[in-house]
This record gives C-alpha cells, sequence and structure tokens, in this order.
C-alpha cells in the first residue's frame, strides 16, 4: 500500500512517499478544518443578516430626513422591506443551530463531550433570557405562519440646548400580541409573559447576544484541534517545499485507499482565521446604537 505526495500540476514535479499515518493525519486534518471553517461561514452569514436588518432601518429613517415618508403606500414598502431582513435573520439562525452541531462533531477533539456542553449552554440561554425564547418562537411563526415586523413607527425627537439643536430619526419596530394569539402554533407561555407591544429590535439585538455568547464557546472548543490540523498541514507542505525548490502549489496528498487524494493548502483556511477576527462577539449589542448625530462643539 502506497502513500505520496506530488503537486496536481502539468509540468512534472518530484513524488514524495509519506506513510499511510502521515496521510491519514492529513486526510482528518483536511476535515477538520473544513468543518471548522463551516462554523465561522454559517456565523458570518448570520452576523451578515443582522448588520443588513439594522442598515435597514438606519436607511428608512435617513430617507424620512429628507423625504418624509407619506401614506400607506411609503409605510407599506418600508414594513415590506424591513419584514424582509428580519425574516432573513430569523432565517440564518436556524441555519446556524441547524448546522453547528454536525460540524463541531467534526472539527472539536471530543465530540460527545462538546455536543453535550453545547446543548446545555443553549438551553441556559434558553431558560434565562425571555428574548431568546421569544425569538425562537418568532422565528418558527415566521417560517410557517405570519410576518414578524406588525408595525413600525417613524421616531423623531429634539435634542441640544441653545448653542445647537437638532432633530433625530429613528425607525421602531413593533411586534403585537394581538397578532400572536391569532397563531395556535405559538407557545402560549411565550404569549403569557409577553407585554401587549414588544420592540422588536431590541428583543433581536439581546437574542443575537446569545448566539454570539453560544459561538465564542464553539470557537473555544474547536480551536486547539484546528490550530493542531492546520500545523499538520503546513508541516508537511514547508517539507515538500524543501524537496522542490521551494514550490508546494497544487500539491495532493494520494493512497491506493483513497485515489481522489487529499487537497493541501492553507489559503482557503486564512479566510476562516479573518473570518474569526472580523466577527467578534456581540456582547452588549442591546446597549450600543449607531447614530448620525454630531457633536455641538463642531459645528460650523
Amino acid at each position: 500500500m502506497t502513500s505520496y505526495f506530488c503537486q496536481s500540476i502539468i509540468s512534472g514535479s518530484p513524488v514524495v512517499t509519506i506513510s499511510e499515518d502521515q496521510f491519514a493525519a492529513l486526510k482528518v486534518a483536511k476535515e477538520v478544518l473544513t468543518a471548522a471553517f463551516a462554523l465561522e461561514e454559517s456565523y458570518d452569514l448570520l452576523v451578515g443578516n443582522y448588520v443588513e436588518m439594522e442598515q435597514e432601518l438606519l436607511a428608512a429613517a435617513a430617507e424620512n430626513i429628507v423625504r418624509n415618508m407619506r401614506g400607506y403606500q411609503d409605510a407599506f414598502k418600508v414594513r415590506s422591506t424591513i419584514n424582509r431582513r428580519v425574516a432573513n435573520l430569523l432565517t440564518a439562525t436556524r441555519l446556524y443551530f441547524d448546522q453547528v452541531p454536525q460540524y463541531l462533531g467534526r472539527s472539536a477533539k471530543d465530540p460527545e463531550a462538546v455536543l453535550e456542553a453545547f446543548r446545555t449552554q443553549t438551553n441556559n440561554h434558553h431558560s434565562t433570557s425571555f428574548a431568546y425564547r421569544f425569538c425562537e418562537a418568532l422565528r418558527n411563526h415566521v417560517q410557517h405562519r405570519g410576518l414578524a415586523v406588525h408595525i413600525f413607527g417613524i421616531g423623531k425627537k429634539k435634542f441640544g440646548n441653545d448653542n445647537y439643536r437638532g432633530i433625530e430619526s429613528s425607525i421602531q419596530l413593533s411586534c403585537e400580541k394581538r397578532y400572536l394569539i391569532a397563531d395556535k402554533a405559538f407557545k402560549k407561555q411565550i404569549l403569557d409573559d409577553m407585554p401587549e407591544k414588544i420592540d422588536l429590535t431590541q428583543v433581536i439585538r439581546t437574542y443575537l447576544e446569545c448566539i454570539g455568547n453560544l459561538h465564542m464557546f464553539v470557537r473555544t472548543c474547536v480551536a486547539d484541534n484546528a490550530n493542531a490540523a492546520r500545523q499538520t498541514i503546513h508541516q508537511h507542505l514547508s517539507a515538500y517545499a524543501d524537496t522542490n525548490a521551494g514550490k508546494n502549489i497544487g500539491l495532493m496528498a494520494f493512497s491506493d485507499t483513497d485515489p481522489a487524494g487529499v487537497p493541501l493548502l492553507l489559503e482557503w483556511d486564512d479566510v476562516r482565521l479573518e473570518l474569526i477576527s472580523r466577527n467578534s462577539t456581540l456582547e452588549a449589542l442591546s446597549r450600543r446604537f449607531v447614530t448620525g448625530r454630531i457633536r455641538s462643539d463642531q459645528q460650523l
């Protein structure tokens, strides 16, 4: 039984024999990094949908400043667009929770223990956070029976002092109990805990805080195994480059037991590391907001 390295390129390249254990380790390393990448990609999809929802609210508020939305047509357009953004976000959270267990199981060193710990963390958020429970139920409602945004309000608030006064515009999203009661499948306990009207933006931000906390836990469970897998591939890339004048582009590992081979490269895993750096924790998201207000001491 033979295992070896060679470059998958048209011109000739050295063939370096490796052991079956080395080939098996490379195959496992590739599988670990693939699963770890999928975890970050799923989280990135979720975060991206959240950002788009917030951007839609800011865009609507900015448009109202200069155009003054009027009548049913303008209101329907805004509500429809924001409902689409909220539905996309809630769907992305479902994708995240569906995908995490399978990819976590493939990338963690002790899959059973890690999956059990993830379930415990998830249950803790569910039991301690009304926002988490509400958004889970709302997602099911949106996917099967109705919309999330029932009413939106255009807020205009004066601010400043005698030296500088301004008006701040904002969009408030409301989800109303009277509409959810009509959905017989909506959990009664959550309806009992819900006020007549709920600030949807605030509750979504708190929900995303919980998911961000869960994903930081996921990262800690995967980090050591992913780093070891990356190092395994890096070592073999370096070893081959030493025998081939520093060249290892298109390197593949082959075995008689796996003629399809294992591609050895780390550029795609660099993207995973970039996603980790870009998509940090969502801690305190419910206490942060974006504003276009400028400092009064900088007026011209």
